[in-house]
């Protein structure tokens, strides 16, 4: 079940393909992200982690600790579900943090257009990257054979 109401999703569909007609991502960053990715694991499996929830798009209806400064997403498919929050920090950078919803174990790297960093995450699932830089990042979770890739976001 979608987040989203029918017209929303209609709206956020066209959205996406006005994005990938106007702008789209050049072939051989494609290229570059697919051989990354072999590098990185060459036996993996990767799965596209879909937005299931962001509190920027449809703000939660349940209250949060704190400023109003955080923004909370979700990011899954099937039994394969992230939960990540972001905080923004004083010195203009982002503190994020997560919950695997399995508590298999994993690692999770946050990447950005120059750069990227990495958390373990703990026994009961949760991990923490501090000194995040603002703006586009992509999650990649890896855990045992399998490789789970969030499409890039604004953070």
């Amino acid at each position: 079940m979608s987040a989203y109401s029918p017209a929303e999703q209609a709206l956020l569909t066209r959205l996406a393909e006005l994005f990938d007609r106007l702008d789209p991502v050049p072939t051989e960053v494609g290229r570059a992200a697919e051989h990354a990715v072999r590098v990185l694991r060459p036996t993996a499996e990767v799965r596209r982690l879909e937005l299931v929830r962001d509190s920027a798009i449809r703000p939660l209806t349940v209250a949060m600790r704190g400023p109003g400064t955080r923004r909370r997403m979700s990011f899954g498919v099937g039994r394969h579900l992230v939960d990540v929050e972001l905080e923004s920090l004083a010195d203009g950078t982002l503190a994020l943090t997560g919950l695997l919803a399995d508590q298999e174990a994993a690692r999770v790297w946050v990447r950005w257009p120059t750069g990227a960093g990495w958390g373990a995450v703990d026994e009961v699932g949760r991990f923490a990257l501090d000194a995040v830089p603002a703006g586009p990042l992509c999650l990649l979770v890896a855990r045992g054979g399998e490789l789970g890739l969030t499409s890039w976001f604004v953070g």
